[in-house]
């Protein structure tokens, strides 16, 4: 077990994005928004051929749910 004073202290992680790719972003988000976060971006089409919806997460994390629609998206996948 590690004492208290062998820890690496943490702080916010302002910046970060983690990016989880959902094969259904409403639903996600949906499901999300029941759990009582902060839903910082509804679901919206990017140029690059996407569709994301962010949330608030943990010490300053932005979690983006997306998905694949345009062409950049992998065949066998929706």
């Amino acid at each position: 077990m590690l004492s208290p004073g062998a820890l690496v202290p943490v702080q916010e992680a302002a910046g970060v994005i983690l990016h989880i790719q959902v094969e259904d972003v409403e639903s996600a988000i949906e499901r999300a928004r029941h759990a009582g976060v902060t839903v910082v971006l509804e679901p919206t089409r990017t140029d690059w051929g996407t569709e994301s919806a962010m949330i608030a997460g943990p010490e300053g994390i932005i979690v983006d749910f997306y998905r694949w629609v345009g062409p950049h998206q992998l065949e066998g996948t929706s």
